[in-house]
């Protein structure tokens, strides 16, 4: 005998913007001035938006801002995608929140901030994350103490960042 399982509600999705276009026909929302969008942890708000509602792609573009547990991002121009929360942001500036290593046994794993300044921002995976030409570090504030600045970077969760061709 097998007990049905209750299946798990859908993630509601709020907007907010001045303006909406709808496109019934290619599942497309199109939103202007001072758009916001929430879909489970994850926030966008930027100028302008363009969404289908079917895949979830996306599109924003002017003071876009892209939030969620693990990163607040600013950018001219975004491509994501909300059910899947992978995405590229252009002109990218902002934060990242990964955990440190311990080292030692009985230490306590604190977390790590990465400070990020990108050409391109790529969220390729729940865990992983890739800066193209840009810069990175985690010591707070505009003119840090170190950083290191790549023509690429995959910056992984677990506190670890590989970078090629770096100063």
């Amino acid at each position: 005998l097998t007990t049905p399982q209750a299946a798990e509600p859908p993630t509601p999705l709020y907007i907010q913007a001045d303006y909406l276009e709808r496109r019934p026909a290619q599942n497309l929302l199109r939103f202007q001035g001072a758009v916001d969008i929430r879909y489970g942890e994850s926030r966008v708000s930027a100028d302008t938006v363009e969404v289908n509602t079917e895949t979830g792609e996306g599109v924003a573009e002017g003071k876009v801002r892209f939030e969620d547990p693990l990163q607040q991002i600013t950018a001219e121009r975004a491509e994501f995608n909300l059910f899947t929360r992978l995405g590229t942001l252009y002109q990218a500036t902002g934060s990242l929140q990964g955990k440190s290593i311990v080292q030692r046994q009985g230490e306590i794993s604190q977390p790590v901030t990465f400070y990020l300044v990108a050409e391109r921002f790529d969220r390729v995976s729940e865990e992983r994350f890739r800066i193209r030409h840009g810069s990175l570090t985690t010591c707070v504030g505009p003119d840090p103490a170190w950083q290191f600045k790549a023509q690429n970077a995959s910056v992984e969760v677990e506190g670890y960042a590989h970078l090629s061709h770096a100063t």
